[in-house]
């Protein structure tokens, strides 16, 4: 892909995408049944990179059903879509 007269990026994608947020989601069921020390913050979830005004973002384990297979990491790209967040 060619954009602001350069093609492609000029350096590999290496930035991490590290997601520390809790699961909102299981959290409480993981406290009911006593297993509140399983949730941890997710971690390494993908890659990152921005150049020449484009972000290219790959989220590991998931496919076109992100929000449904990595909500956290979804919910990573739509703050930095809204400019909540600088980086992924």
């Amino acid at each position: 892909m060619t954009w602001h007269g350069k093609l492609g990026f000029q350096s590999e994608p290496t930035t991490p995408i590290v997601i520390t947020l809790p699961d909102l989601q299981y959290g409480p069921t993981f406290d009911t049944n006593g297993f509140s020390r399983i949730e941890d913050p997710q971690g390494t979830m993908g890659i990152q990179h921005y150049e020449r005004g484009l972000m290219w973002a790959e989220t590991y384990l998931s496919g076109h059903m992100q929000p449904q297979f990595q909500p956290r990491s979804s919910y990573r790209h739509l703050q930095w879509v809204l400019g909540h967040i600088d980086t992924l």
